[in-house]
């Protein structure tokens, strides 16, 4: 017995280039996000019960504020109050974390939360907590587009406090 087995073969030839070699190169460098202080935080001038403790909100939280609310003791504002202001540019989209600490002298270190007169008698209170609870937390940036920071805060004034001027200074910090 005879079996035939037949088939199609077929070859071809392939022709290749050369390999050529292709560079790859990438540059990393952090974001820029500048801030900048437009309008100084305020809480007016006030005229507090003589003898008792008071404390005052600037809720600047939801946009610029300028109204006093009182959660303790009584006030009078004679000149009215003015949220601070601090405009926020950046390279790159983000959701931004904003910190608040307070010193009670401007360029001071640590977190004094603190606010001074001249006669350096009892401080007024005003804390970085308290702070950011009145203020602007977070913010979504979009790049080479403005957007604003808002800052108010709680302020706790105590008895038998001298009349004078306060000041101080809040460190505003932004990550992302």
């Amino acid at each position: 017995m005879t079996i035939f087995v037949t088939g199609c073969f077929s070859a071809s030839l392939l022709w290749a280039a050369n390999p050529e070699k292709l560079k790859v190169s990438v540059t990393l460098q952090a974001a820029t996000i500048d801030l900048e202080a437009d309008e100084e935080l305020s809480f007016g001038t006030l005229v507090p019960e003589a003898g008792k403790k008071a404390k005052v909100v600037l809720d600047a939280s939801a946009g610029p504020a300028t109204q006093i609310t009182l959660t303790k003791g009584k006030v009078a504002v004679i000149e009215e109050a003015q949220s601070g202001l601090l405009t926020v540019e950046s390279d790159v989209e983000a959701e931004l974390k904003i910190a608040y600490t307070v010193n009670d002298t401007p360029g001071g270190t640590g977190n004094d939360d603190e606010l001074k007169c001249a006669s350096n008698d009892k401080p007024l209170v005003l804390t970085g907590k308290n702070v950011k609870k009145y203020s602007t937390s977070t913010l979504a940036v979009k790049p080479n587009e403005e957007a604003q920071i808002h800052v108010g805060g709680l302020l706790e004034i105590p008895e038998d406090v001298n009349l004078e001027e306060y000041s101080g200074e809040i460190e505003v910090t932004v990550s992302y």
